[in-house]
Order: structure tokens, then sequence, then C-alpha cells
């Protein structure tokens, strides 16, 4: 096993500044002391290997990531799969450290510098020949970046770990399956070592949110592209993850992540596609489509995917099934293609109403029931022989008198 130097912090190097280097010491000093870059001891209880004495179903069956809950001690932050036991003998972990975090010491004071320093315009003017305060901070990043790699080469120390971050809900599953798969399936063709996930922070409440577990997949050399994009291709094709990133180890030993005030990358590989990844953002698509894609022409379900017990069970192929559903069901009761004239007629028989409207509609639907004009052309349509239009006088039509009226009393009138 890897039992690393300890490393005395108060005998780094100090640089006077502003920032307060006592988190970052901090950090480093709980990363010497847990042993995040190492494999486990062989007595830790949640670290699955072939002399175990645990076939792997059962060991997976057992400890569930989602339902063990890490103690105050943190004596169970990780359960570990470890398929390989990478040697790192001859690797002096005390100068290691020493070098990175002077780089990254040194890269913050810079990062801090540009900050305050008001020539260095927050635009960049071409025509001065003028660099922005993003372009030159970024500059000072890359360089820090390119240092922490050539400490890392030069003790030997270049492994790292692709990252991915899995709901609560499906971390079961997908850690179940990827540990199979660094076994006897894909990530085992690989030079992938070893893998472990995060358990249940203990100050984790069930009224809180969903927590979020981590996956870190470990691989001989974070720096190798060709290693790196070999690994990268399985987890997206056999597994449809998602990834963060690949960060070195080096990163997780002095303490370096995102929200570091140095700003160097805590990755060195993008999972997203793109620019600074080992894919471009279409092939990322495409292998996770692979994975989801049905294969032989089967038919994937929403109980399917759930049996599988995989990343694919995320419910979102299920809950646009039921949606899909409910909006087909809809609308085939408001005008099914399918309905009778008959069923019609039950339907709107007990309802005068509904009667009343469904005869208006008929009627105005109906060609038959329609005027139609008084042309020629109309009745030509039909066959029949035009119609002679009939001529009006113009004189007043005469009214005749009542029948009971006498003839006596219509001879005095006149």
């Amino acid at each position: 096993m890897l039992v690393p130097p300890s490393t005395d912090v108060g005998a780094l190097p100090r640089t006077p500044t502003s920032f307060n280097y006592q988190r970052l010491d901090d950090r480093h000093r709980q990363a010497t002391m847990n042993k995040e870059y190492e494999l486990p001891s062989e007595k830790y209880l949640y670290n699955w290997t072939s002399e175990s004495g645990l076939e792997l179903a059962e060991f997976l069956e057992k400890y569930k990531p989602a339902l063990i809950r890490n103690d105050a001690n943190n004596s169970r932050p990780y359960i570990w799969i470890t398929n390989l036991i990478e040697s790192k003998e001859g690797v002096n972990y005390e100068e290691l450290v020493k070098e990175a975090d002077a780089i990254v010491k040194d890269t913050t004071i810079k990062v801090a510098e540009i900050q305050n320093n008001d020539e260095i315009p927050i635009r960049a003017n071409k025509k001065k020949g003028l660099k922005s305060k993003k372009e030159v901070r970024e500059t000072i990043q890359a360089d820090g970046a390119t240092a922490l790699k050539n400490v890392a080469i030069k003790h030997g120390f270049v492994g790292g770990k692709w990252i991915v971050f899995v709901d609560q809900t499906q971390v079961n599953s997908v850690f179940g399956k990827m540990a199979k798969s660094l076994v006897s399936g894909g990530l085992s063709h690989t030079s992938v070592s070893s893998l472990r996930v995060s358990t249940v922070p203990f100050a984790d409440t069930e009224e809180g949110p969903v927590h979020r577990h981590l996956i870190e997949v470990y691989f001989p050399n974070v720096y190798d592209e060709d290693m790196a994009r070999e690994v990268m291709r399985v987890l997206l094709r056999d597994h449809g993850l998602k990834i963060s990133g690949a960060k070195p180890s080096l990163y997780t030993a002095v303490g370096l992540d995102s929200k570091h005030p140095s700003g160097i990358p805590s990755t060195v590989w993008k999972g997203s596609g793109g620019d600074g990844s080992l894919f471009s953002v279409s092939e990322v698509q495409s292998l996770r489509d692979a994975y989801y894609k049905p294969q032989d022409g089967e038919q994937t379900t929403g109980q399917q995917q759930e049996d599988d017990g995989d990343s694919k069970d995320t419910g979102v192929s299920a809950v646009g099934e039921k949606t899909k559903t409910a909006i087909t069901v809809k609308n085939r009761q408001d005008n099914n293609p399918f309905g009778s004239d008959d069923e019609e007629a039950e339907g709107t028989a007990s309802n005068p109403k509904k009667a009343d409207v469904a005869a208006r509609k008929k009627k105005k639907t109906d060609p038959s029931s329609q005027k139609r004009p008084l042309s020629a052309s109309s009745s030509d349509a039909e066959g029949e022989p035009p119609k002679k239009a009939v001529k009006r006088s113009s004189e007043p039509k005469k009214r005749e008198p009542p029948a009971h009226v006498p003839k006596s009393m219509l001879e005095r009138e006149k």
C-alpha cells in the first residue's frame, strides 16, 4: 500500500500577500492526512478486491453508496472497487507536494496582483496592444497548470481520474454497473485500475435536497491523451454518463479545486466535448446516443429501463412516455378518428342540448340543407334544365275584395 510521508505544512515557504492561506494549508493537511490520492488500506472494510472473500454482486448488494452514511471521524467516505494496484515506489511525496504547493501559491499571488493592477485594462485594446485582465490572468493560470504537469512528470505521479456526479436516486445502479464493467466488462479492457464512489455525508439530512454522489474512475496517466480518450469513450458509449472532467491526483493532494483562488482549472480534460476536451461536442453526444439507442431494433420501454437498474433509468423516458400517452388519450376523446356515427348518436340521445347542437352542426355541414343560388350554372351542375326568369309587372297589383262583401256595395263604390 502507498503510505506517503507526512508533510510539514509550516515548513512550506510563505510569501506576504493580502490572501489568507490558512484555508489552503488546511486543505493540504486534510488531503495528506486522508490520503485521498492513494488506494485505501487492506483493512478498509468498504474496498472490494478479488481477494475480498465476497463475490462482487454480494459486495454491491451489501454496500450501497446511497444507504451508507459517513461518520464524524470520516471512517467511510468512499466505497472502492480495486482491480489493479498501481505501484508508486520511488515517489517522493514530500518533495512532490512541496513543489506543487509552491506553484499554486505563486499563481494565486500573481492572479491577485493582476486584479489589483489598474494599469491592466478590463477590456483589451488592440490598437495599443494591451491585453485585458482576463487574458493576462488566463495566461498566468495556464502557465501554472503547465508547471504542475512538469512537477507530476518529474516525480512520476501522473495518475488521475475521470469525475462523474450522479444523483442519490440513481447512484446504486450506476455504480453497480460500472463496478461490473471494471471487473469483466468494457472498463476491464482499458487502463482503469480502480473506481470509487462517495457515501452520504455525515452532515447530510433527509429533509435537505437530493444528494449528489461523486464517482471517480482512476487510470495511470491523466496527461496521456490516448489513454484518457480510451477510458472516456467507454464511459460515454457503455454507460451513457455525463462526465465532468479528468483531474490529476496531484491536484487533489494540494487541495486544488474549482473554487481555488488561483483560478487554475481543476481539470486537465473537459468531459462535455469541444475546446479542452478529447472529443467534439457532436462526438460526445453520438457516443451517449449509442448507449441509449435500442439494440437490434428492440423497443426500450420505461419498465425495461427500470429493470436494467442503470443510468438509463433516469425516469426521463418513462415520464415522456406517460406524458405522450396522456396527450394521446385526451385527443382521442375530443376527436376519435375510429368513432362511429352510432356512438355519437348514443352519446347525444340522453342529452337534449347536445342533440340540438349536434343537429345544428350537421345541418350546417350538410350540403343538401344549404340553399343553392338561383342561377343557370348551379342548375346545370345538377343536370336540370335552366329555369325561366319570371317577369314582374311594374303596375301595382289590385287587391281582391273579401268574399263576404255583397255585390251591391261594390257597385255603389264604383
